[in-house]
């Protein structure tokens, strides 16, 4: 059998247009396989048992293969650690077929441009493209854009012939072209609105064995990719040029040991030197050309009903033309930390025993499909009790009703170290929801009860105690108002008895607490400048200008800008529509 993979080499150059005082242009040479994924799976692109190149999962990986792909650093990455299991690119790419309503019964095969693992090492990959062709057709069906930025994040754009989004006429020299609203954060110099322009060259021909018997043997391939950046800035009447990203090969040679080795020869660091030039290009833009960094903001969410529920102002841009949002791209998240994983533990300890208490039903529903949805209280099978069933934590001689839902929509498990950091519900409502948008409620007060200790601690302890005077220290003095009442006892302390507990709690509140002044001390010490007001350790400053402006408007009771369901059924209805995502 004829092989089917091609070893590119390409010319990649980036152009900055706006603002006119941060012009700026470079280019540099890159490696990359363009190969067909039933080949690469059937792993008859293997070159040397393997060991130059081969596609491997986690069980069959090897430490000394000189290049290579693997399943695991594309598309989702919710593949089970506990059983082992990777999920095969194929698969992975037709759950996203399936998430933007594509049929992925009809697809036949794809290539997949990219560049492969070297020596071990999973370098930065800022783009994969995937050309996808339906059963028995020879034109191009689907174009896949899979985006990863530099904090490892993950993001899809998935690019149909024939759709809404494709333009009519074509940039001269190119086969297609679409325009998409952008919804992923990659450059630090950039916020997060915006249109991309995407124009390619697509391959000439299909990637199944079935077009090979009647091609010539000199064959190549060079599929070029251009994306281009339109700014929706205020001070711009019409959209403006701001970047364009150009991917083109310069040559193309047929996948074998010969080859591969050839070009690792001429480029021995071409894979390993994409991370070193951001960074170089980073700091030469913000050094020399005194751009401003943007915070890395949170990914949108994947259901067009959850993003919805995290109203605004920016995210208009991501409508479509009958006002609607569109399905989100996100394929990787950020995974929790050490200390986001300590608070979550924590909040979930407490809300088994605070839902059983109160008789009702809190659901967590995370952006990141990784952590899904999850309901509290658990039946004895740790499964989720159901709204309106019978909940008998107290007994069988004492059955209740779970007749409350309190729904927490969040887009990062930072939700967690703020509810474990913010010394009161209301603080945690104040700086997380308002200021930066990082979860919704269903119901304001149900949550203020929830989280509220309750009359059941009357003589709070010593360590108790210390532990809430330290969780007001970072907090504005106009927000320690009557208002904003703090208990004396947190409700994640409560339980809390063993010392070892309590050091521990003390332990990572000091690191929280350190966190924002560490930030602020090392950007100041490498004079880095971000975009005014949005300062990773001005979170409490934001909240001081929320809680400012609720007072100049001269309202007497907080007035969230998220619409707040207090009806359980309207509760339940947007998170069954929620459920299909995860």
């Amino acid at each position: 059998m004829r092989n089917s993979g091609f070893v590119l080499n390409n010319n990649v150059t980036h152009s900055r247009l706006l603002p006119a005082s941060s012009a700026h242009t470079f280019a540099y040479p890159t490696l990359a396989l363009l190969v067909p994924l039933a080949a690469l799976e059937a792993h008859t692109l293997d070159l040397g048992c393997g060991r130059l190149f081969g596609y491997s999962d986690a069980s069959k990986q090897s430490p000394w293969q000189v290049a290579g792909l693997r399943p695991q650093a594309y598309l989702r990455n919710c593949d089970s650690p506990a059983s082992g299991q990777t999920r095969s690119l194929r698969s992975k790419l037709e759950e996203v077929l399936l998430r933007f309503s594509l049929d992925a019964n009809t697809l036949d095969d794809a290539w997949m441009l990219t560049m492969p693992r070297y020596l071990g090492f999973e370098g930065i990959n800022p783009l994969t493209v995937y050309y996808c062709y339906k059963k028995g057709v020879d034109a191009l069906w689907v174009l896949v854009l899979e985006v990863h930025n530099t904090f490892g994040e993950r993001h899809v754009y998935v690019l149909q012939t024939g759709s809404e989004h494709e333009d009519q006429n074509p940039p001269t020299g190119f086969d297609h072209s679409w325009t998409f609203p952008r919804q992923f954060h990659v450059s630090p110099f950039n916020d997060r609105s915006g249109f991309y322009s995407c124009s390619i060259v697509s391959p000439s021909f299909p990637p199944s064995h079935a077009y090979w018997s009647s091609l010539p043997q000199s064959v190549s391939l060079l599929p070029t990719v251009r994306i281009q950046l339109y700014t929706t800035h205020p001070g711009y009447s019409t959209r403006k040029l701001k970047l364009t990203a150009t991917l083109r090969p310069t040559s193309s040679v047929p996948l074998t040991s010969r080859t591969l080795l050839s070009a690792l020869i001429r480029q021995p660091f071409a894979l390993l030197l994409s991370f070193p030039r951001i960074v170089r290009e980073a700091a030469r833009l913000h050094y020399r050309r005194r751009l401003d960094v943007y915070p890395r903001p949170e990914p949108r969410t994947v259901a067009p009903a959850l993003e919805e529920f995290f109203v605004e102002e920016p995210n208009s841009v991501q409508k479509y033309a009958d006002g609607k949002f569109g399905v989100g791209g996100g394929v990787g998240w950020l995974p929790e930390g050490t200390l986001e994983r300590y608070a979550r533990r924590l909040t979930e300890d407490f809300l088994e025993r605070r839902a059983r208490e109160m008789g009702i039903q809190v659901i967590l529903v995370s952006a990141d499909p990784v952590y899904g949805k999850k309901c509290f209280p658990r039946d004895s099978n740790g499964q989720s009790e159901k709204t309106g069933q019978l909940e008998s934590s107290a007994g069988p001689e004492n059955p209740r009703w779970i007749s409350r839902v309190l729904t927490i929509a969040f887009r990062s498990p930072r939700l967690f170290t703020l509810l474990f950091a913010c010394p009161s519900p209301h603080h945690v409502l104040l700086v997380g929801r308002d200021a930066e948008r990082l979860f919704a409620v269903s119901s304001e007060p149900l949550f203020i009860e929830v989280f509220s200790p309750g009359p059941t601690i009357a003589f709070p302890t010593r360590s108790q105690r210390f532990l809430q005077i330290l969780r007001r220290r970072p907090i504005p003095h106009v927000l320690l108002s009557a208002d904003l009442p703090i208990p004396h006892v947190h409700p994640l302390d409560i339980g809390q008895l063993f010392t070892f507990r309590n050091l521990l709690n003390l332990f990572v509140l000091l690191l929280l607490l350190c966190q924002a002044p560490f930030e602020h001390v090392i950007f100041t010490l490498l004079s880095a400048r971000f975009v005014q007001g949005s300062e990773p350790w001005g979170a409490w400053a934001r909240a001081e200008d929320v809680w400012a402006r609720r007072w100049g408007k001269g309202e007497s009771t907080r007035k969230s800008p998220i619409q707040t369901v207090e009806d359980n059924t309207d509760s339940e209805r947007w998170v069954g529509s929620v459920r299909r995502s995860y």
